[in-house]
């Protein structure tokens, strides 16, 4: 009998696309627990990933697993309730500069957002409620923080309450938390539980090990960037282009915090040198996983960029379809990096003056094709340089980033963390 995983899912599907190499393990079965009101919009429905997921016969439950008996109203509040909306101080930021119909809509909107929430919440904790019922032989989440305090309560009162075994995944090739030297509320609840902590690179050290006599960290490294994908041939004259995005804010941010996401100033800094690309190129859109689609698709409009599709997938099912890739401050162009695709980085001053990461991460953005700000000429690019793309520098900044990263077969996962629990 296969023994079964639980993937949880704090915020979205980073953790799960570092799994992704791992799920085709014939040993175990997974489910994937969503702390979210309503699991498709997390895991689309007609989405790629849960086409993939379906294949592997995956079974996905949000919140309302935890919900003893079936409830009509928090079925129906969880498909209307918005997980990424703006916050309103956010929107009110932008009205108090200039008036938007737009962003009055959106304002009465995530007013009445916050309220349905609210009603959600207390419905939930008002009915009799299940614990995480299946005995698993691990459970898989992030370091992050949760959403909000009550997500974090839900896990705090109906996931930890049983003794289970934890493995902590990387939500990115690196995380913030390190450089801080703090712990997150994930790992204040789980310290003296029984985990592990995978580290993904050379770079990072183990911080939770200074808690402890025992080792309890697992060098792993990060299967995507080591299971490479074939480029497919090229059937049109059209240039496919990545665009890699980072969330965006209204209001004024205080980068000091380690927080990334950036300011609209920045966003539409990062997005000038796209506005008037003349070739035939056509433009994919990669957000943030955070990032309102709304809004976005409004912005991208209001800028008058052409030719542009918006996709919520991880790149790593798409990758092999694209020619150049466009980033701002972003892990995810690592990928493409390490599949020998040009990328071209958008170098955010302020990124490295206000930001407090480590200068080791910081000069992994150097292992780029090319690294450009907003006056970075798109059509003189494309119609000079393209044809002409240095496959030996490409190559030589692939094999630098290699050297970071820890190599790993997907295949050795449960067996290395098998090996660590069995030693603590």
């Amino acid at each position: 009998m296969k023994k079964k995983i639980c993937i949880i899912l704090t915020k979205n599907t980073a953790e799960l696309e570092y799994l992704l190499p791992i799920l085709d393990n014939k040993s175990y079965s997974f489910d994937i627990c969503v702390f979210d009101y309503n699991k498709d919009r997390v895991i689309k429905k007609n989405s790629e990933l849960n086409n993939y997921l379906i294949k592997k016969k995956i079974k996905i439950f949000d919140i309302k697993y935890f919900i003893k008996n079936k409830f009509l109203i928090l079925n129906f509040l969880g498909k209307i309730i918005e997980s990424n909306s703006l916050p309103i101080r956010s929107i009110l930021s932008k009205l108090k500069k200039k008036f938007s119909i737009f962003f009055l809509y959106l304002l009465i909107k995530n007013f009445l957002n916050r309220i349905l929430k609210e009603t959600f919440h207390v419905l939930f904790f008002c009915l009799k409620k299940n614990s995480l019922s299946i005995e698993y032989e691990y459970v898989l989440l992030g370091h992050r923080d949760f959403i909000s305090f009550f997500f974090y309560k839900i896990f705090k009162n109906l996931v930890i309450n049983k003794p289970h075994k934890y493995v902590f995944i990387p939500h990115g090739p690196h995380y913030a938390e390190i450089f801080t030297h703090k712990i997150t509320q994930t790992e204040k609840l789980l310290v003296n539980k029984n985990y592990v902590n995978i580290v993904a690179n050379n770079i990072e050290k183990p911080w939770l090990n200074k808690l402890y006599s025992k080792n309890r960290c697992l060098k792993f490294g990060y299967p995507l960037f080591f299971n490479h994908i074939k480029k497919t041939k090229k059937r049109n004259k059209i240039l496919n282009l990545l665009i890699i995005s980072r969330r965006f804010d209204f209001k004024k941010l205080d980068y000091k915090s380690n927080e990334f996401t950036i300011h609209f100033d920045n966003f539409r800094s990062f997005l000038k040198p796209v506005i008037n690309i003349k070739n035939k190129v056509k433009i994919y859109f990669k957000p943030h996983p955070t990032t309102n689609i709304n809004v976005l698709n409004k912005i991208l409009n209001d800028l008058k960029i052409k030719n542009f599709e918006i996709i919520e997938d991880p790149i790593y099912f798409n990758l092999k379809k694209f020619d150049l890739v466009y980033s701002y401050h972003s892990t995810a162009l690592f990928l493409p990096v390490l599949n020998s695709l040009p990328v071209i980085y958008f170098k955010d001053k302020s990124i490295y003056k206000l930001i407090r990461w480590s200068k080791k991460v910081l000069s992994l953005y150097n292992n780029v094709y090319l690294k450009v700000d907003e006056k970075f000429d798109f059509n003189q690019f494309l119609n000079q340089k393209f044809l002409k793309i240095d496959k030996q520098k490409i190559n030589k900044k692939r094999r630098k980033l290699e050297r970071v990263f820890i190599k790993s077969n997907p295949n050795r996962f449960f067996k290395e963390i098998n090996k660590i629990f069995k030693k603590l």
